[in-house]
């Protein structure tokens, strides 16, 4: 059977913490092509992304303690299979999203992709593999998302993020702040109306305003590192967002390792209380676009009632490792 290479980056890491492992990859069949005997054929076994992960080959060190087990963890092995997200947003999709932020304004396209602006408000889709997105309320300088240099501006004026004043942030809390519920539901909502479907939110008090963090289920499966954001401000005010347009498709199928292997290479990229494990979906990379991979979730013990800290690892089998 013919080869075909691809590259695939991965990282590897905490959700919320440090942690980062750069990967590449090639394409390779999981099994090989038999040829016939004797008039009978054996059929083919479908290839598969062979995924190279470079990963330290120590535990982790420094001030947090090496990571442990507080608790018997299931094995979890079986089979998975990984996404694509593509660079064809569907019929209405940025309409739809632009709505869901106030942004009326008419849709338009140029090198970066495509753009929605109403005032000071501004809805921006990059023309990529995942269709990234971002919401901004134009009080200074927009960002991309993932990060990254906003494109050129032409000739003709800027279609990017226009300079604009806008209130310095509060150092106090603003005494029209929506309490903790409102802001995760109203959050929710809107990004709901965006084309966010079923998610695991996780919700931060910043002072002045409230980021909400949601991670797609695909499925019922978790992802990390695919996070939808929203902030939610004084009054309900919405003053930035990102996601990703793109929908999920299923591709090729791994066999996964177990999380007794999973645990071995978490170990080399954290440190802590494992209290939980599930199996779900890590982003990575496959060529010049985002890939998601079957994944091991480890939830560690967290402070207080902080959301607890989760790393992800590739929960693909050794023979797909470096």
């Amino acid at each position: 059977m013919a080869r075909s290479p691809v590259a695939l980056g991965l990282v590897l890491g905490l959700v919320v913490g440090v942690g980062a492992v750069a990967a590449i990859a090639t394409t390779e069949p999981e099994g090989q092509t038999h040829g016939a005997t004797r008039g009978a054929t054996r059929p083919t076994v479908t290839p598969a992304p062979r995924i190279v992960i470079a990963v330290p080959v120590a535990p982790h060190s420094g001030s947090v303690a090496p990571l442990e087990v507080g608790a018997a963890l299931p094995s979890l092995p079986g089979r998975a299979i990984g996404y694509r997200l593509g660079a064809d947003p569907a019929p209405g999709a940025i309409d739809r999203l632009a709505a869901a932020f106030g942004v009326h304004g008419t849709l338009q396209t140029d090198a970066g992709g495509w753009i929605v602006r109403a005032d000071n408000r501004l809805v921006r889709v990059t023309a990529k593999p995942g269709l990234p997105w971002f919401f901004s309320l134009l009080q200074g300088p927009c960002s991309m998302v993932p990060s990254e240099s906003l494109p050129p501006v032409p000739s003709s004026g800027p279609t990017e993020c226009p300079e604009a004043g806008g209130p310095p942030s509060a150092p106090a809390r603003p005494p029209d702040l929506p309490d903790h519920d409102d802001a995760l539901a109203f959050g929710m909502d809107t990004l709901g109306s965006a084309g966010l479907g079923v998610s695991r939110p996780v919700i931060v008090d910043q002072g002045s305003s409230w980021r909400i963090e949601a991670a797609p289920l695909i499925g019922n499966v978790p992802t990390s590192g695919l996070a939808w954001t929203i902030t939610v401000g004084p009054a309900r005010t919405v003053t930035a967002a990102s996601g990703f347009v793109a929908v999920p498709a299923p591709a090729e199928s791994y066999r996964l390792v177990g999380t007794a292997k999973g645990f071995e290479r978490a170990r080399a990229v954290a440190g802590g209380t494992v209290t939980g494990v599930r199996l779900g979906l890590m982003a990575g990379r496959l060529g010049d676009g985002p890939y998601l991979v079957p994944a091991y979730l480890f939830e560690l013990q967290g402070p207080g009632d902080a959301p607890p800290p989760v790393v992800a690892v590739p929960a693909v089998e050794d023979r797909y490792l470096a």
